[in-house]
């Protein structure tokens, strides 16, 4: 995990600026938001999934699992960079979590659909072999 995300670090660097608008403040306990923006992640509405995991990450509150999310609905969003760093974030704060191999593919594919083809491909081979038994694994060797 460290050298793909030393990788990570060299290719953000370059392209990623790490702006988004911040959201309002919620009125809803973090543990209602946080099933709040999942249920709307589920839904398919990221723009507003995305403003509410934002909102739990700057509270501090389970702020692995809200960046994976804001990972995935950048990915949804197609906006493969961003999805890249958050990917990175929620790695780096719990690398144990149940979610690791979505979180791992869809870096992969986000790092191929921005054309970076040579740490794709290494994050592809990461899940293959860290997580053989999976669906994403599966994924993983088609790609």
């Amino acid at each position: 995990l460290q050298k793909l995300s030393d990788i990570i670090d060299d290719t953000n660097s370059k392209k990623h600026s790490g702006k988004h608008k911040v959201s309002k403040p919620q009125s809803l306990s973090n543990s209602d938001l946080l099933k709040k923006a999942i249920k709307t992640f589920r839904s398919g509405q990221y723009e507003k999934a995305f403003d509410m995991f934002q909102t739990l990450d700057i509270k501090n509150f389970k702020r692995a699992t809200a960046n994976f999310y804001l990972g995935e609905c950048s990915y949804y969003l197609k906006k493969y960079e961003d999805a890249i760093v958050y990917f990175k974030k929620s790695a780096g704060l719990y690398d144990k979590a149940t979610y690791m191999p979505t979180l791992m593919l869809h870096t992969a594919l986000s790092f191929k659909k921005t054309g970076d083809i040579q740490n794709a491909s290494r994050f592809l081979n990461a899940v293959i072999e860290n997580y053989p038994n999976t669906k994403q694994a599966e994924i993983a060797k088609k790609n």
